[in-house]
């Protein structure tokens, strides 16, 4: 069960959030509540602001599968 919603997850999500999403576990897990929540909602703000959020509308609202970018390398 679990996995097949992994599956599902990795196949629509834009790989940037599941990135932001593995990064405030990681870094959070241990962190005081507000230093967490501080930090979560800068990345909420960047994230808003790249093209894969527009992709992720708009393939929602074409009722297709989401083209997103794949990562770039630093």
């Amino acid at each position: 069960m679990y996995k097949d919603i992994l599956y599902e997850v990795d196949a629509s999500a834009a790989p940037m959030s599941l990135m932001t999403m593995k990064r405030q576990v990681y870094k959070h897990m241990n962190a005081e509540l507000g230093t967490a929540m501080a930090q979560t909602n800068r990345w909420m703000d960047e994230s808003l602001e790249r093209s894969d959020v527009a992709e992720g509308v708009k393939s929602f609202m074409e009722k297709r599968a989401p083209s997103f970018a794949p990562l770039q390398a630093d």
